[in-house]
């Protein structure tokens, strides 16, 4: 009886990843008008990172922690290297 809460908020929690996943991707073809597969890559790499760093150390909320900045870096580096010689302002 115990388990019903925890499959829940499993439930709960995927859906809102799923959500975050999908709502920018619409809002980035809304506007652009290009399906841009860079968001649900951040996505998995981010994902990939953290079960890494998890693997790694053992410790969850240094993951939490950490990750997400990592990611942070990775994104501005790849826009302020890469994707500022390609548009046009």
């Amino acid at each position: 009886m115990s388990d019903i809460p925890v499959f829940f908020l499993h439930g709960l929690v995927y859906a809102g990843l799923l959500f975050l996943v999908s709502s920018g991707l619409t809002l980035v073809f809304g506007i652009m008008n290009v399906l841009n597969l860079a968001h649900a890559a951040f996505y998995m790499l981010g994902a990939y990172f953290s079960y890494s760093l998890l693997a790694a150390t053992g410790n969850f909320w240094l993951s939490l922690i950490v990750c997400p900045s990592l990611l942070f870096l990775v994104g501005a580096a790849v826009e302020r290297f890469l994707l500022r010689r390609v548009h046009v302002y």
